[in-house]
């Protein structure tokens, strides 16, 4: 059974329960909390979030830490990403985690949960809210508004990103096409205060 498959049966079961469970050695423990984390991703997207750490034992320990998207009502959870820290007795550390945000979820209401599992099976949960909608690129406005009011939004910037990605080829420059010849004409029309146009 790899790691991964042993922390996400963990984590099922902890999510059923809606418990932190302790699995073993007591003297191993950490607390985990969410930080910042995006409120709205795009299915096929990449986002971000920041997770924090306390090592709450009596001795130095690493910690699994995985973020996983959860739907409360089927049950299933979605394996986002995940990040390993080691910490000193004591000590308060914070992780980035990428978040890849498969095509396939159906857009909705999710949970984001955050799980942190020391290698003795004490396991901590973090739940934040979070929604998944359909990929849309032509939505820049609603990314420019969120960054004008929050620069530091880093999942706002990310998808950005995409949508410039998405849209590399429409705006590279393109070649002027050199006229053919002098443009010669006569007067065509004439605006409101009488003044001629020419072409």
């Amino acid at each position: 059974m790899s790691t991964l498959t042993f922390r996400s049966l963990l984590v099922v079961g902890s999510l059923g329960l809606g418990l932190n469970v302790p699995i073993a050695e007591a003297h191993q423990c950490v607390d985990v909390r969410i930080l910042h984390s995006p409120r709205q991703v795009a299915a096929g997207s990449q986002a971000s979030m920041v997770a924090g750490v306390f090592n709450c034992g009596s001795c130095p320990t690493t910690a699994e830490l995985d973020a996983w998207l959860y739907d409360p009502d089927s049950h299933t959870r979605v394996h986002l990403g995940g990040e390993r820290v080691r910490l000193r007795e004591g000590e308060f550390g914070r992780a980035k985690l990428l978040l890849n945000i498969p095509e396939n979820v159906a857009p909705g209401r999710y949970q984001l949960v955050l799980s942190g599992v020391t290698p003795g099976g004490f396991m901590d949960l973090a739940r934040a809210r979070i929604s998944v909608v359909s990929r849309d690129f032509g939505d820049v406005r609603r990314l420019l508004m969120q960054l004008a009011s929050d620069s530091g939004d880093a999942a706002a910037v990310e998808e950005l990103l995409e949508m410039v990605d998405a849209y590399a080829d429409e705006l590279r420059p393109r070649e002027v096409m050199p006229a053919s010849g002098d443009i010669t004409g006569k007067i065509v029309h004439k605006d409101k205060k009488k003044r001629k146009i020419r072409v």
